[in-house]
């Protein structure tokens, strides 16, 4: 797996399979080359969007050398009225390996496929799990005080 000529039903099962396994590197074979990665909710000085399995390649790389996923369990699976887009919706146990601390991501991943392969997969994750496992400390306002 995978090859162009994949059905959209194998290729999603194989991201799947391949996301929650977690085998990050696997996944670059279900990308078009030209596939674009986004990150809506990235915060400003985050990667935001990457264009093309060239640099999305090293930024999954970085991801496997940062933190560590024992269990992505996918909630669920949407199809769409267009019939190249599907959403899921995930969540995930492991650890921030810089800190120690555990991280339980959520997600809402929306991907857009051309032949069997991914053209662009939009993750909309949390990064406010992110900035706590790695350190931050965040305070609001108390509109009380």
């Amino acid at each position: 797996m995978p090859e162009a000529t994949k059905t959209l039903d194998e290729a999603l099962d194989f991201f799947v399979d391949n996301l929650t396994s977690p085998r990050w590197g696997t996944l670059l074979e279900l990308l078009a080359d030209d596939a674009v990665m986004e990150f809506p909710y990235a915060p400003a000085d985050w990667t935001r969007k990457l264009h093309g399995k060239q640099e999305i390649a090293p930024y999954l790389e970085t991801l496997k050398q940062s933190m560590r996923l024992d269990e992505v369990r996918l909630i669920a699976t949407h199809k769409t009225a267009d019939p190249s887009v599907v959403i899921l919706q995930a969540e995930g146990k492991g650890q921030i390996l810089q800190t120690g601390r555990p991280i339980e991501p959520k997600y809402v991943v929306f991907l857009t496929f051309r032949d069997g392969l991914i053209v662009r997969w939009q993750d909309y994750w949390n990064p406010l799990a992110f900035l706590l496992a790695l350190g931050a400390t965040i305070s609001f306002p108390n509109p009380e005080a």
